[in-house]
């Protein structure tokens, strides 16, 4: 294939060839980086092209400007991917692993910059999100991240200042308040409401509600404004002060601002009783949640019993368990609050949370508990107590051995060992490659590797190629071979298995003497696909030729070696084709005659290639040595042909050159004008189309019906009804015979309706009697128009759309439907319109003008119909999808309260498609306010994506110029500790920019059309040769 493209690329002009040349280079940029082996191979063994000076010039100059930039402009690509992993993972799960974190760390390190939005995540990373840390680990590691920002001069603003308070408080970390505001203010960033909220809160936590007045009363004065989260603050305050009743009256001042108590009033009122042990508090505040439909979420009961367990009250854990609805998302629930108490030294509670999840669908239930077990470091014993009860009750039966990967890739190698032995006891397999880091934790201990190898025999395990070779050996001392077998020997294991991999490292240590020694003192048959490769390699660097191919003829007398016919492969040919790469023509000279010397043939194949290579520059003898050890025939292999595309139909520009060179010649021009015709009414070109035909006319060509059919539709396009009929009466007149197609027929009889002729339109579908064998894709937007403008008349809709199903032009659709509702809510006659929805649904499947039906039930307070339609819906489309309509609905037409109690219903997640959807429309109609209702009410939704919801919101406010609001949205982002992504960034800074109002961070780059930040122009040289010649000298960095 490749030499027939070679072929083709000669016929084709300079500047196809470039342009082909060009999506080659590209296409390579586009594809993955390879490992960095591979290029230095491909630098190593690649030949010489040649490159006009001119052209290396430009090449030098562009990669002293750009070498570095492209470089630390991959490192910032793979740094953006990172933390995009990361958000996802949080807004998926609600946690982060460590590991993730300190990946990020290091190219953080390694990049030396980061962005402000970069840093924000990360701060927000250091606090209740890292759930398999305790509070003190994660408060040092925001400590560690916030002087990395500083280091590195990443712009920091209120929103970096409120993640960290945010962080103190989820870790509890003791600060000084008045001492971070003094620290802002020399970093001359200006606080905000949500600041001086989270400086409340600190005082809360200790119970200091006089240091919560302060910052209140300074609230007041400053006025900013007091919300739940405040009050919320104050309830947790007056609990840990000891006073609940006070607690409570917060509730009461709460109901006198207008404020009602909500899930997080509630949860911070049981969490103040949990951490006193007060079970009666508990039951009352339980209880009058119940009493004001205030719904808990799972999360918020399983966080209430982590607060029990930490602080020793095991015997009402089961009070909240009870308690739990298990809706969606408590899975991840369950498996954060086991983390943290495994976290702080729970693993009691910890497995009891584990137990009250739902019953597994595979039998690796809770291997996130059992890994986090080793981590913490439990003993062994408590270990194997709860890998045993997850065995005997059928949920895991492999914790065992997840938690010897786990000690394994921890280093844990004591207690690694110990869950091995557990294993061999209880039957399991046990593999060579779990010996890998065992040995690998010994280095520098001989007598440890040996004790290793040791207890892996014990094991009944038989010690693999890889593990000797690749990391026994290195670990030991093998300057005495026989030493080194011995001491294996007596450990259990059989010369064959101890000397091949012996051999192999001695190869990948360059030293040829030492390998072919320990083959001579302990003859073995040697393993050719591992030693060949490596012998080749090492021959390239040591250039002996005497031991080398003595040791080639040692390894091919093995069974592999000398194996016959189909199944033998040319071992020999191999190691002389790689030991061609650097200087054939030397080698081939010292080669061959020691392979002849030694009996060792090659394929008759391989010697033609050779001699076809590098046959010029050879000596006669060393051909005649070449013939005499090369004993197989040459395989043929038939080269494909391919065929260059087919040119593609002209266009209208095309058509009228040719017309022009046509006329010139004196050659008949009809076929190119009916050509042009058709394509002109096609692309709705009436003046030209008009031209055109009356050129025809001209030449006396004279007008079929198509034609004239072609010339109705255009007229039927824009809306002339006289002369479409015309053209109607003329297609009949030419070829009575001819019909027109249903594209054609139904924009007529659309038109004739709209005009006030429904029975005329009626009248086109039943003379047509065509019937197709499967309805057409691009009928129905003609069959919808027509059964709109039939409605619109008070037409015979239904007769219409019989005679359209009937004939198979179109299916049954909601938009094809909605039109026979339509008809009866423009009389105002609901009952009717109900009743035409649900004949239709039941009968297709459809909901035809759910939204307007379910809106004017709405306005007019008619419940019992409105339940209908969700009823009917619900059973189409499913519940989650009806209550997001519905929810849209109550707040199209002002009721929040109902909307949000729709999407309070238990178990309702996400559709962020849905909401989307729903929030587009919202800002196409330019209804702010039910966007903003509908981020109100989404906040508790499970598996919401606020930065999207948000998005829509700073889109909205930019098309109304509001920059007040847009701010006021900032802070109650920064208030749900919400993760702005760049596009949102980007969107709120052009809006305030644009009403020349401050900034409250840092801008990033500008973004292109696809919402990335744009990418430097120097990345990308400018000549096409200069990209080739540094793709193949393998100096091109892409990002």
């Amino acid at each position: 294939s490749c030499r027939g493209e070679h072929g083709r690329s000669h016929e084709l002009c300079a500047q196809d060839r470039e342009i082909f040349t060009a999506c080659r280079v590209f296409s390579r940029v586009a594809a993955p980086p390879r490992a960095a082996a591979y290029y230095l191979c491909k630098s190593q063994f690649a030949g010489k092209t040649y490159v006009p000076d001119r052209t290396a010039t430009a090449v030098a100059a562009a990669e002293e400007q750009s070498g570095v930039s492209s470089s630390s402009q991959w490192q910032a690509h793979q740094l953006d991917r990172a933390l995009q992993r990361v958000d996802n993972e949080v807004r998926r799960t609600g946690r982060v692993t460590r590991r993730e974190l300190d990946d990020v760390l290091a190219q953080v390190a390694a990049l030396g910059r980061l962005t402000g939005p970069q840093g924000l995540l990360l701060v927000r990373m250091c606090g209740a999100f890292l759930r398999e840390e305790p509070p003190a680990e994660r408060s040092e590691l925001a400590r560690t991240v916030w002087e990395q920002l500083q280091s590195l001069g990443c712009p920091l603003d209120a929103s970096h200042y409120n993640a960290l308070l945010q962080v103190y408080l989820e870790n509890e970390f003791s600060f000084c308040p008045s001492t971070f505001l003094a620290t802002m203010e020399a970093a001359n960033v200006q606080p905000n409401r949500v600041t001086f909220q989270r400086l409340i809160h600190r005082y809360c936590q200790q119970g200091d509600i006089a240091g919560a007045s302060k910052i209140l009363e300074h609230m007041k004065s400053q006025d900013l404004a007091i919300n739940e989260k405040v009050f919320n603050s104050l309830v947790l305050g007056h609990c840990r002060a000891g006073d609940t009743e006070s607690a409570w009256n917060v509730l009461e001042v709460m109901r006198n601002a207008q404020l009602e108590p909500t899930a997080d009033t509630f949860h911070a009122l049981l969490v103040g009783c949990a951490e006193r042990g007060d079970r009666a508090g508990l039951e009352r505040t339980l209880r009058e949640a119940d009493r004001v439909e205030a719904f808990l979420p799972d999360d918020v009961l399983l966080d209430v019993a982590r607060v029990l367990a930490c602080a020793g009250h095991h015997d009402m854990l089961d009070m909240m368990l009870e308690r739990m609805r298990r809706l969606a998302g408590y899975t991840q629930d369950c498996i954060n609050v086991c983390l943290q108490l495994l976290a702080q030294g729970q693993d009691e509670a910890a497995y009891r949370v584990l137990l009250s999840m739902d019953s597994p669908r595979n039998e690796i239930h809770g291997n996130f508990f059992v890994s986090q077990m080793v981590r913490r470091g439990l003993p062994l014993e408590r270990i194997l107590h709860y890998c045993k009860d997850l065995q005997s009750r059928g949920l895991n039966s492999r914790a065992l051995v997840r938690c010897a990967e786990v000690a394994l890739v921890g280093h844990r190698s004591e207690l690694a060992l110990g869950l091995l032995r557990e294993m061999h006891q209880q039957g399991l397999p046990l593999r060579p490659h779990y010996f890998y880091p065992l040995v690998l934790a010994q280095a520098g201990n001989e007598e440890g590797v040996y004790g290793v190898v040791k207890a892996l025999t014990e094991l009944g395990v038989e010690p693999s190629f890889d593990l000797l070779a690749d990391y026994v050996f290195p670990a030991l001392n093998v300057g005495d071979t026989a030493a080194v077998v011995e001491k294996l020997r007596g450990l259990g294991l059989t010369a064959s298995s101890i000397v091949n991999p012996l051999v192999l490292y001695y190869l990948q240590a360059r030293d040829v003497d030492k390998a072919l020694a320990a083959v001579e003192q302990y003859p073995v048959n040697l393993v050719p696909s591992a030693v060949v490769p490596a012998l080749a390699a090492c021959y390239r660097e040591t250039h002996k030729a005497v031991p080398t191919a003595k040791l080639l003829s040692i390894a091919l007398k093995g069974p592999e070696g000398t194996a016959t016919g189909a199944s033998r492969t040319d071992w020999a040919g191999r190691f002389l084709t790689d030991c061609l790469a650097v200087q054939p023509t030397e080698h081939l000279a010292i080669l061959v005659p020691e392979l002849a010397a030694n009996k060792v043939h090659i394929s008759r194949a391989t010697a033609d290639a050779i001699r076809a290579r590098h046959g010029s520059a050879l000596s006669a003898p060393i051909l005649d040595v070449l013939d005499q050890i090369s004993t197989e025939k040459l395989s043929e292999f038939a080269e494909g042909s391919s065929q260059l595309p087919s040119q593609n139909d002209m266009g209208i520009e095309e058509l009228e050159a040719h017309l022009v060179e046509l006329q010139s010649k004196g050659m008949n021009t009809r076929g190119a004008l009916r050509r042009l015709l058709l394509l002109h009414c096609r692309f709705r070109h009436v003046e030209r189309a008009l031209s055109v035909a009356e050129q025809l006319r001209q030449e006396g060509c004279a007008f079929t019906g198509a034609m004239h059919a072609q010339l109705l539709d255009l007229f039927v396009s824009v809306g002339d009804l006289e002369k479409a009929r015309d053209h109607l009466r003329q297609v009949h007149e030419v070829d009575p015979s001819f019909r027109l197609d249903g594209y054609k027929l139904l924009n007529l009889a659309a038109l004739e309706a709209s005009r006030g002729n429904p029975e005329d339109a009626l009248r086109l579908l039943e003379e047509s009697d065509e019937e197709l064998l499967q309805p057409q894709q691009g009928l129905e937007r003609a069959a919808i128009q027509l059964l709109t403008a039939l409605a619109k008349e008070g037409g015979p809709v239904n007769r219409a759309l019989d005679l359209l199903l009937s004939r198979r032009w179109v299916t049954p659709s909601g938009a094809l439907l909605a039109p026979l509702v339509h008809a009866h809510l423009a009389q105002d006659d609901l009952p009717a319109a109900l009743a035409t929805f649900e004949e239709y649904a039941r009968r297709y499947r459809l909901t035809p003008a759910k939204t307007e039906l379910s809106k004017r039930l709405i306005e007019q307070g008619r419940s019992e119909e409105l339940q209908k339609v969700v009823d009917i819906s619900t059973e189409v489309h499913g519940e989650a999808n009806t209550l997001f309509d519905l929810a849209a609905y109550f707040l199209e037409c002002g009721h929040m309260r109902q909307a949000q109690k729709i999407l309070e219903t238990p178990g309702l997640r996400a559709r962020h498609q849905r909401l989307d959807q729903i929030c587009e429309g919202f800002l196409r109609r330019n209804m702010v306010t039910q966007l903003e209702q509908l981020v109100a009410i989404t906040r508790n939704l499970f598996d919401v994506n606020r930065d999207a919801l948000y998005l829509f919101l700073f889109r909205a406010y930019d098309a109304s110029g509001d920059a007040d609001r847009a701010l006021d949205a900032w802070a109650q982002m920064q208030e749900e500790n919400v993760q702005p992504s760049n596009r949102t960034l980007h969107v709120l800074a052009a809006l305030l920019k644009r009403l020349d109002r401050p900034v409250p961070f840092t801008p990033l780059r500008p973004l292109n059309s696809l919402g990335r930040a744009a990418k430097p122009r120097a990345l990308m040289p400018s000549s096409l040769p200069t990209l080739m010649l540094r793709w193949s000298s393998g100096t091109a960095a892409w990002s």
